[in-house]
């Protein structure tokens, strides 16, 4: 091995450690996310609006954070196609086709990772919203029912039964 070649080995070397290094800290974020939307399922669920507020601020911290890696992560990957005359918009699998073998291994972990991560939130703030949807439609509900008790429109009951204005005189609230 020449002189040269084993400064561009270390050079690669640091290079893909300052990648790693960004991937953990993602990966991280990743799983503390993944954390704060099952403690915010366990909040809606129990209709804890202030817990729910600070859960909220929190997501919106990490994702703060997250985006800064994500852009510290492009710029990486701008200057190391740069560096080796791929495409501008080359991606991780890119940069794996021109690594050795371990360091092409680790970076496919961690891609894998990172894929089942992201993954994993999509669905649990998939189920979030659908938890926040039925929470806004009983609300609805809730809302149509005292509107109507206090018109002169006739009302309804779950069942069907029409009730008109002087006979309405309080809600079911399993509607």
């Amino acid at each position: 091995m020449t002189a040269e070649s084993m400064v561009g080995a270390v050079s690669d070397a640091r290079d893909v450690a300052t990648l790693h290094s960004i991937l953990r800290e993602q990966e991280f974020i990743y799983r503390r996310l993944i954390d704060l939307v099952r403690s915010e399922e366990r909040v809606i669920i129990a209709n804890d609006l202030p817990a729910l507020d600070l859960i909220v601020a929190q997501k919106d911290k990490l994702a703060g954070d997250l985006d800064g890696l994500e852009r510290r992560r492009v710029v990486w990957l701008d200057t190391f196609a740069r560096e080796r005359g791929l495409p501008a918009d080359c991606s991780l699998l890119d940069v794996v086709d021109e690594l050795g073998d371990s360091a092409a291994h680790a970076l496919l972990e961690a891609r894998a990772r990172m894929t089942d991560l992201v993954f994993e939130l999509a669905e649990q703030n998939r189920r979030n919203g659908l938890l926040i949807t039925s929470v806004l439609r009983v609300l609805r509900r809730t809302v149509e029912r005292v509107n109507a008790l206090r018109d002169d429109r006739p009302a309804y009951s779950p069942t069907g039964q029409r009730y008109d204005a002087p006979q309405r005189a309080s809600l079911n609230l399993r509607a």
